[in-house]
């Protein structure tokens, strides 16, 4: 149906899942126009021990230290983000004695379950979800990698924020992940519900300074190029004067 309308054109954020939206709906000889998701301006890099020392007031019974190797995650708990997955692949990390803590950002139905599992693993005193925050951005300045361990996604803004403040991604390969995160470059991209593979992408990380130096370069570069203001403008334009 969308074949005779001349005037229409169709845009989406994700190149992987723009080829998936033409050939679901038919088309034939239209295409959809790629047009990247923009960084907010709100988020922005703030100094380590500043943010520390806020976030250390905001909860005096569970303390971070400078020396202090933090994995992070935001995402909300549900089934969609597989928050039981994040806590998998950190008590693997634990069974392999590595020295860490973790923040995660967020709230959903799944909390509950979530602080059950942390008893379980004996993980309450290493991670601590502490629930919705306002300025996610402190968060991002303490953490010193960034995990999403979701089974579905779109081209998730979390992991476009974090490498735009340079922390190298884990994540898992769904939806546009793939895309934003550049697998060994900027991050690493591993199969989803995988606690091992994500697992070994996080110790890759912890036991290898200088990569994780060169993955942080990496994606404040990739994330300027791509995703800032300057560059969706061009894409927008670019889909005006396209033909149909």
């Amino acid at each position: 149906m969308l074949e005779g309308f001349n005037t229409i054109k169709l845009s989406g954020n994700s190149i992987k899942g723009n080829y998936d939206y033409a050939n679901w709906l038919k088309l034939k000889s239209r295409i959809i126009h790629y047009t990247p998701n923009i960084l907010l301006s709100s988020i922005k890099s703030y100094n380590r021990e500043e943010s520390l020392k806020i976030i250390n007031e905001s909860d005096p019974n569970f303390q971070f230290t400078l020396d202090d190797f933090i994995i992070g995650g935001i995402f909300r708990l549900d089934d969609q983000k597989c928050p039981h997955l994040f806590i998998e692949t950190l008590s693997l990390l634990k069974e392999c004695k590595i020295q860490f803590k973790s923040i995660v950002v967020g709230d959903g139905p799944l909390y509950s379950k979530c602080k059950a599992l942390l008893n379980k693993h004996s993980l309450m005193e290493s991670v601590n979800f502490v629930g919705r925050k306002s300025d996610v951005s402190r968060y991002y300045s303490v953490f010193d990698i960034f995990m999403l361990t979701s089974r579905q996604e779109g081209t998730p803004n979390v992991l476009i924020e974090a490498q735009s403040l340079g922390l190298p991604c884990v994540t898992t390969d769904v939806g546009a992940c793939s895309e934003v995160v550049i697998h060994n470059k900027t991050g690493l991209v591993v199969k989803p519900n995988n606690p091992n593979a994500l697992m070994n992408a996080c110790l890759e990380m912890v036991t290898n300074p200088k990569k994780m130096k060169a993955f942080s370069q990496n994606a404040i570069e990739h994330s300027k190029r791509v995703f800032s203001p300057a560059n969706g403008l061009s894409h927008f334009k670019k889909l005006y004067s396209a033909p149909h």
